[in-house]
């Protein structure tokens, strides 16, 4: 499992790359009010044991302000990125751990990572 620093450069970049697949499924995350907190989406190796990559934004996320009061995108992207390879366990959950999405951080606890967000209150459909 990896987690990295990442330029909105590479979150697009994984974003374009992911487009291109059929292998991905994506979620929506929506809070106790039904307003859309998060999105996930997975793209899926091929042969089952390659690596499944991971994109979370978390919507609800602070966003740093410059001077004037307005929100500043230059350096900020609310999409996290992770990657798990191998076989024999959760690879979206161990993708997943560490990310934000409102109240949770996601463990890397070894079974589906949805259960954290049910536990948490909030709703997740997939949407793909």
């Amino acid at each position: 499992m990896s987690r990295k620093s990442v330029t909105t450069a590479r979150i697009h970049s994984a974003l374009d790359a992911m487009d291109h697949k059929a292998n991905v499924s994506a979620y929506i995350v929506l809070d106790k009010a039904g307003e859309h907190v998060g999105t996930i989406r997975f793209s899926y190796p091929r042969d089952g044991m390659g690596k499944l990559q991971c994109l979370a934004a978390d919507w609800v996320a602070e966003r740093p302000r410059k001077a004037d009061g307005e929100a500043d995108f230059t350096n900020w992207t609310p999409w996290q990125y992770g990657w798990a390879s191998g076989c024999g366990y959760d690879k979206r959950t161990a993708a997943i751990g560490g990310m934000t999405i409102g109240t949770v951080t996601f463990a890397d606890q070894g079974y589906d990572f949805s259960h954290q967000l049910r536990e948490a209150g909030y709703r997740i459909i997939q949407a793909i």
